[in-house]
């Protein structure tokens, strides 16, 4: 460091302080004209302000609790009346779509996937 910026360092740093401790006197002269304007007067009614404060901690409890959960029966509430008109129509639907190939099977397969129809749509 050279001696011009050692001079230059020294003039800064006492300008810094020069102006901070003015500023500083400044706040303190301020302050005191602001005491001036104190007045004082005499108590002569006092009367005390109670409230009620309700403080309350939030606590974390943890425990092992046994749930027991309700098993749901299935009842199947379907009629043999539908199963065999399902199983019925089911037939004869399969005996019409299958004429031209195999009646037979197409007559078994319908009155099986008919009769299951049934069964399930009454069981819901």
């Amino acid at each position: 460091m050279n001696n011009i910026n050692k001079v230059m360092l020294v003039i800064t740093t006492s300008l810094t302080l020069g102006f901070s401790s003015l500023a500083f006197a400044d706040h303190k002269r301020h302050a005191h004209k602001q005491k001036e304007h104190v007045r004082y007067a005499k108590v002569v009614h006092v009367k005390p302000i109670y409230r009620k404060i309700r403080v309350s901690y939030p606590e974390q409890i943890c425990w092992r609790e046994e749930v027991k959960k309700p098993v749901k029966r299935r009842v199947n509430h379907s009629s043999p009346e539908a199963v065999v008109l399902g199983g019925f129509i089911g037939g004869v639907i399969g005996h019409e779509l299958g004429k031209n190939n195999n009646p037979e099977l197409a007559t078994v397969a319908g009155a099986i996937i008919g009769s299951t129809l049934a069964h399930n749509a009454n069981a819901q």
